[in-house]
């Protein structure tokens, strides 16, 4: 074992890995038994939908029959209506792929990898049988057949080897994550340095970032998984709002050290303290959030930070109540909502990049004449679409062209120089089996790992093990060729048709951010408080994920997220203060006055902040005006993060 690990190689991923290839090697030989026309695809079913546990095969495998399904409808609707005149078939075709990365861009997870399968299915049905358009309908039912054979072989031979997702490992994940920024939180309040609490605050919030990353794998395939799943979203919108209210308990007493004497932060610190040990311990978390509600009000004049303690209260209350729900997996609303981020600039962008290279490619294949071309049609279809939702897809399509170079070689030696010798099915396994197990190897070594996927799906795709061989054996050659020039085709589009990386979605979600505040200002939208939070909690979690994927060495992104939380409840409360009968003639043209800056935000952050600095002196109470003077500070100190929006495009990623 010491020997594999030396050698690169994981063992664990290396038994999951031979699993596979020995599942699509099944698959593959039963669909050749039942005379199927096409049986690589059920071997490329089984090794695709192959994953690390039994939920997740079983929503990647649903995921795939019906994205098949759905796209051998389209496929053979695009070969019924544009048979005689492949032109117009090029257009429909990049339409509809061109559609599907849009909706795969807006969706999460499984969902999206069904969309992508419909789009490219679609390509397949609709290209490969170009040339016999009267066989469509039986290619398509070729295809799903195919695909439910090594669905059905998957998980036969992983099903009952792959284990079951394991939640016990989440929750106590979880529960060192509560305890850990509890700690924080304690900390912070009692006045401890802030650089280490800088540092250790990123900790926090990126290991946040990196459980909600997880939670749709955990729950994949189990009702009461997702139901656990939401409440832990909700736990965690808990703990960032925590950390919320402790910046702004720790911003109001920098800018006001007197404030601290009579506050009650030491009661506060205790019930902190004790918290995070009942939680490290393993205890059930109870916090007294009545008895410190009491204290405050008791001890704490009116004012804003009595109001910032109170939202800190609340959001450990929530916190507690999250622990709870998550304990016995409630079938109620979690704590908190938590809305996912839907990144509809990406989105846009995926869905001219797909159309424009597809439809770039297409009109090569028929200008060019190219019997093989519509392999290089495919090819981009599916580049185009699946690699449009990573964060650094030109990264990942290097591995892919290093992987389909293998799997294009490997296929050109088996179909011209093995494929031909054998004289019946059970040859044909045999010889196809030594490029399966090869594929195997590579999936388990960490330097072949990324590019073994394409070698896979190429050397099937390619290679066409069946009996009789199906075409003469030199035609390898020209389809090995398109393939290559799809991918190049789709990295060539990545690169400069609306050009995508982690940097580039960092801007476009500031942007995005930037606009709604813009949005809420103008009262474009009315969302309450808490939907609005809601949004910005899944954004702040999203721009920790792209900070960490740049490796940048600042929260700075972060603290602009949680300064537009602040920002964007001051814009929900003026809103409504506007929309009151009985206001001071100055105290409402103050209020139109910053709304009307806050509507072009991004243009002058500062002058938007000065228009809230004199808002605050109109305020018809001493909380009124510390909550405005609370938001222009957030403006102030984050002016970068809000000005932003004016170098980014709000319709595509540039």
């Amino acid at each position: 074992m010491s020997f594999l690990v030396k050698a690169g190689f994981d063992p664990s991923r290396l038994t999951f890995a031979l699993r596979t290839m020995i599942a699509g090697w099944l698959a593959l030989t039963v669909a050749m038994l039942l005379g199927l026309d096409s049986p690589q695809w059920a071997a490329m079913t089984a090794v695709i939908v192959a994953q690390p546990t039994r939920g997740m095969l079983l929503e990647r495998s649903i995921q795939r029959v019906i994205g098949s399904i759905v796209g051998s409808l389209v496929g053979v609707g695009l070969i019924h209506q544009f048979a005689t005149d492949p032109r117009l078939l090029v257009v429909g075709l990049a339409v509809w792929i061109s559609l599907c990365a849009y909706v795969g861009n807006v969706l999460r997870q499984y969902r999206a990898y069904g969309v992508f399968l419909a789009g490219y299915t679609a390509a397949m049905i609709a290209l490969l049988d170009v040339p016999h358009p009267d066989h469509v309908v039986m290619l398509a039912t070729d295809r799903v057949e195919t695909i439910i054979i090594g669905i059905v072989v998957s998980g036969l031979v992983s099903g009952f080897l792959t284990p079951v997702s394991d939640e016990s490992h989440l929750i106590r994940r979880v529960r060192l994550l509560s305890a850990d920024t509890l700690d924080w939180c304690a900390r912070a309040l009692a006045g401890a340095g802030r650089s280490g609490l800088t540092t250790r605050e990123r900790l926090l919030v990126s290991e946040m970032a990196a459980v909600e990353d997880m939670l749709d794998q955990i729950a994949a395939g189990s009702v009461e998984g997702h139901r656990r799943v939401r409440h832990v979203r909700g736990l965690l919108a808990a703990l960032l709002s925590l950390v919320a209210g402790v910046r702004g308990v720790t911003t109001l007493l920098a800018r006001e050290p007197e404030r601290r004497r009579g506050a009650g932060l030491p009661i506060l610190v205790v019930h902190l303290d004790a918290a995070a040990a009942k939680l490290t311990a393993g205890a059930p978390l109870s916090i007294p959030v009545g008895e410190m509600r009491a204290a405050l009000e008791e001890g704490a004049p009116p004012g804003a930070l009595t109001e910032a303690l109170g939202r800190l209260i609340a959001a450990l209350g929530a916190v507690s109540a999250g622990h709870e729900a998550i304990r016995v997996a409630k079938k109620a609303p979690p704590v908190l909502d938590f809305l996912f981020h839907r990144d509809r600039i990406g989105a846009r962008a995926a869905m001219m990049r797909a159309f424009l290279a597809v439809l770039a490619v297409g009109a090569a294949w028929q200008i060019s004449g190219w019997r093989d071309g519509q392999f290089m049609v495919l090819s981009t279809c599916i580049m185009t679409t699946v690699f449009s939702s990573f964060e650094n897809p030109l990264v990942v399509l290097r591995h892919v062209m290093v992987g389909s170079i293998a799997g294009a070689a490997a296929a050109v030696l088996f179909h011209t120089q093995l494929l031909p010798l054998a004289g019946g099915t059970f040859d044909v396994l045999l010889l196809v089996a030594p490029f399966m197990l090869l594929g195997g190897v590579a999936m388990a070594h960490r330097r072949t790992a990324l590019a073994s996927i394409d070698y896979n799906m190429c050397f099937l795709l390619l290679g066409q093990p069946a009996f009789p061989m199906l075409g003469p054996p030199d035609a390898v050659f020209g389809a090995a060729g398109a393939v290559l020039l799809g991918v190049a085709a789709a990295f060539v589009a990545f690169r400069f048709v609306f050009p995508i990386s982690s940097s580039r979605r960092l801007r476009a979600l500031i942007a995005i951010t930037v606009d709604d505040l813009e949005g809420l200002a103008r009262g474009a939208s009315h969302p309450t408080r808490e939907r609005w939070s809601a949004r910005i909690y899944h954004r702040i979690l999203h721009l920790v994920k792209l900070v960490d994927a740049l490796r940048l060495t600042n929260l700075r992104p972060v603290d602009g997220g949680i300064a537009a939380l602040t920002v964007g409840g001051t814009i929900l409360h003026l809103q409504q203060e506007r929309s009151g009968a009985d206001l001071a003639r100055t105290w409402r043209r103050r209020i139109d006055v910053a709304l009307g800056r806050l509507a072009t935000l991004s243009r002058d952050p500062r002058a938007a902040a000065a228009a809230l600095e004199r808002a605050a002196t109109a305020a018809p109470s001493s909380t009124e005006s510390d909550r405005l003077r609370e938001a222009a500070s957030a403006l102030r100190d984050n002016h970068w993060f809000f000005k932003a929006r004016r170098r980014q495009s709000s319709r595509f990623i540039s």
